[in-house]
């Protein structure tokens, strides 16, 4: 891929326009009441993410599957990880 835009820029680009995916099981996914595309936040105690849902069959009942790795290295925080 090449662009003008900055490493940050582009992660900020791409993020943007390409929101990551929390895929659940269908039976999860009518008994929360969503359905494919909708927006959801899913929280713990290290963070949140907004991202949209996929409806898989595929999916064991009772989990969720998100994107490893979405983080966004353009906003630091205050937590020490090391």
């Amino acid at each position: 891929m090449h662009s003008s835009k900055s490493g940050n820029e582009m992660l900020i680009y791409f993020k943007n326009d390409h929101p990551p995916k929390l895929f659940l099981h269908p039976t999860n996914a009518f008994c929360e009441g969503h359905n494919n595309n909708d927006e959801v936040g899913l929280e713990n105690e290290h963070g949140k993410v907004a991202a949209k849902v996929t409806i898989q069959k595929s999916m064991k009942p009772g989990h969720v599957r998100g994107p490893h790795g979405w983080w966004y290295p353009e906003l630091y925080g205050s937590e020490n990880l090391a």
